[in-house]
Formats: C-alpha cells, structure tokens, sequence
C-alpha cells in the first residue's frame, strides 16, 4: 500500500490496538485491588512510581517531566566474544561498514544489506547472530556469527542496525551515523529521532530495495554533516550520569526500608536486604 494509505488505517487502528495492549496489565491490576489504567499501553509502561528513560532528553526531550520520571544514560551492551581471526587483515584503504541487524530482524534483511554494498569502495565487517544459513557474502564482506558490537562501531566509518534504541546508541557513542532498517514501532520511532539529528537515515525494513539501502549508506558516507551530528551526540552522551539508574533503585529502596521500619510490620531490621546490594543486582 502507498505510505499515506498505511497511516491512515493506521491511525484509525491505533487506538484499538493500544487498547488491546493494555488489557493483560489492567487484569493483573484488578486482580490485586488496582484500579485499572486508561485503556491505552502507553499508560500501562509510563504510569508507575518511577519511570527512567534510557535516552538522551536531548533527542527526546519532555516538557514539564512528570513527577517519579527521569532520564537516564543510554544503554549499551556487547557479547564478550574473541575477535575473529580476519579482525587484524581488514583493508585500511576504504571505509569500514559495520552491519548487525540482531537477531530479531526480519530474515532475507542482512542479505539485501551485502548485496546492496557488493559494489561499493567499502569493506564490510557483519554479525549475523547465528543465522548464516543461506547467506551468500560478497568478496567485501567479512563475516562472524557473534561480534564485540562497542569495538566494531569504533573500527567502522557507518553502522547498519535494526533501528533499535541499544544498537543505536552504541554506534553514535562512537560518533558513528546510523542506517536503521527498522520493522517495529520502537525502532521507527528511534530511528525518526536520529533521522532529525541528522545523525541516521530510517529504511523499512520489509520494504526497502537494496538500491535504497546503497544510496543511505553512500549519502551518510559522504556527508560530513552526518558524522559531525553523530560525534555531537557522542559528546552529550558523555555529559550523562551514569549512576542514575543505580541512585533511583537505592533511593526507592531506602524509601521502602524506612517506610518499613515505621510500620514495623515486616520483623526485624536484620531480615532486610542491603539496598546496596540490590541495586547492585
């Protein structure tokens, strides 16, 4: 269908289907004397004591933040792996893309991805998450199942990913653009906000031609803007807290361990745990 005809039945869809979302919360609230929220999923993830955002306010900013609503650092994670043998034959003259799309992305995508760089002065390096069944890599393309994802965004010139909010952010925190070839709502919504930075170029995943993926990679390679977007972005990652993830679950923990005490309602104070320790967990 034609975009405009998909938001359209979209948007007439939406609130049916956020509803429906919010349904199995609602029942669990009841179940425990709650009231039930709005019929609407968005209050079903926003509507507890606290909520953290592990998000830069920069690209996502809130007017008037709730009360027991805060920012966090962005999180990135990435799998203590070796490095593959042909880590250190990588060519040195032509820029490096790095390609991980996860392991939750549609499948044939890291296909059109290689064959949509098979012809491009570029040297590929792509973690396929274990699914190398059936791919058919193109002489520029250097493959491994698993990859140390924060030392492969450093090495690369452009990171190709699915969009999401963790692969994303490890890239730009390397001051690397993103190509996000996304297929659900949280990676076309994080890819909308990187595309209006300037930093990311956002590709439906089911939809894109593998001449619209070349054509994002080359235009991000050969914008300086892009790379200047994505190293600001790195810099305003480097001014977030990091412990205020760890400072919320130890302050909520004080609370309840204080409350608890007052009340006396739960035996002595040696039987409770260290806030110290959970937050840890």
């Amino acid at each position: 269908m034609p975009r405009f005809l998909r938001q359209a039945l979209f948007n007439r869809a939406r609130p049916f289907g956020y509803a429906l979302h919010a349904r199995p919360v609602n029942n669990v609230r009841r179940r425990h004397g709650l009231a039930p929220l709005p019929a609407d999923f968005r209050h079903a993830v926003a509507s507890p004591d606290w909520t953290l955002y592990p998000d830069l306010e920069y690209l996502f900013p809130i007017p008037n933040l709730p009360r027991g609503h805060r920012y966090m650092a962005p999180l990135s994670w990435s799998p203590t792996v070796p490095l593959p043998d042909w880590w250190n034959r990588l060519p040195s003259d032509r820029p490096v893309v790095y390609a991980n799309l996860g392991s939750s992305g549609r499948s044939g995508v890291l296909q059109k991805v290689l064959e949509a760089l098979a012809t491009l002065p570029v040297t590929v390096i792509a973690a396929t998450a274990g699914r190398q069944t059936g791919l058919v890599p193109p002489p520029n393309a250097f493959m491994a199942d698993y990859l140390p994802g924060q030392e492969a965004a450093a090495r690369a010139d452009l990171v190709i990913t699915n969009g999401g909010n963790m692969s994303a952010y490890q890239a730009l925190g390397e001051g690397k653009p993103v190509v996000g070839l996304a297929s659900n709502a949280d990676q076309f919504l994080n890819m909308a906000a990187l595309e209006d930075a300037g930093a990311g170029k956002l590709l439906r995943a089911g939809s894109a031609t593998v001449r619209e993926v070349r054509e994002a990679v080359m235009s991000l390679l050969k914008n300086k803007n892009a790379r200047r977007s994505a190293e600001c972005l790195a810099a305003e990652m480097d001014t977030v807290p990091r412990n205020t993830f760890a400072a919320t679950v130890e302050m909520v923990i004080q609370a309840k361990i204080s409350s608890q005490k007052s009340k006396n309602i739960h035996g002595p104070e040696s039987q409770l745990q260290s806030p110290e320790i959970i937050a840890r967990l």
